[in-house]
């Protein structure tokens, strides 16, 4: 899931800027103030043109550190775009800029364009918990927990490792209490909650969840609450 920027030189970003406004017959300034809704498609000659505008100079924002232009003119290339590898980058920088509307948007897309792919799914499950949207991104968990257990088997560790990671001790003990609720309440996944309910100081749930881990766990389990 690690963010992929570009490496291009920003020399080669002026000089496609350069191209794309000789393609246009006008020059193209790359004012980082412009936005996607300042120059629409209709002013270019072709959606490819339009699509190079956005992107190039959405990496010369980012270079400038101006994430949130940068996300917007990317979603503004990827509107149209059938390319999922364009739609993931709209996406990450959405992210990055905690424009969660934009965001969600674009992981939609995402997943849409790439069904089985893992990373639009994980980056969905953290923008949902975020949110607070836990009985939506609880779909996305299992999803991601068969998808890694046929892969590389421990699929549970690793959706278990995922929110404890990514999200806050509040967020992830919401995800599992439903997971244990509606998909398996087994003594492994007790514990998960037990202690994703302690670190959340949730006591209570956490003493309910540790007796419930024994009651049906083997000899180990039963030792652990």
């Amino acid at each position: 899931m690690s963010q992929k920027l570009s490496s291009r030189p920003l020399a080669g970003i002026s000089l496609a800027l350069l191209f794309v406004g000789c393609a246009l017959g006008r020059p193209v300034l790359a004012d980082t103030e412009q936005t996607p809704s300042s120059v629409t498609g209709s002013a270019f000659a072709s959606e490819q043109s339009y699509q190079m505008y956005n992107v190039m100079l959405a990496e010369m924002l980012v270079r400038n550190g101006q994430i949130e232009q940068a996300a917007e003119h990317y979603a503004a290339a990827a509107s149209e775009s059938q390319d999922p590898e364009l739609v993931r980058r709209a996406a990450e920088l959405a992210l990055q800029s905690e424009n969660t509307d934009l965001a969600g948007e674009l992981l939609e897309r995402w997943a849409k364009l790439e069904p089985a792919s893992v990373d639009a799914r994980q980056y969905r499950i953290l923008l949902r918990t975020r949110l607070k949207q836990y009985d939506e991104a609880l779909d996305d968990v299992v999803w991601v927990r068969d998808y890694m257990e046929k892969k590389e088997g421990h699929g549970f560790e690793y959706v278990v490792s995922l929110l404890a990671l990514e999200s806050g001790a509040a967020d992830a003990y919401e995800i599992f209490q439903r997971y244990a609720a509606s998909v398996d309440d087994s003594a492994r996944v007790q514990l998960v909650v037990a202690s994703m309910a302690l670190n959340a100081d949730h006591p209570e749930q956490a003493l309910e969840a540790s007796k419930l881990a024994a009651a049906r766990g083997d000899k180990a389990q039963k030792e652990q609450p």
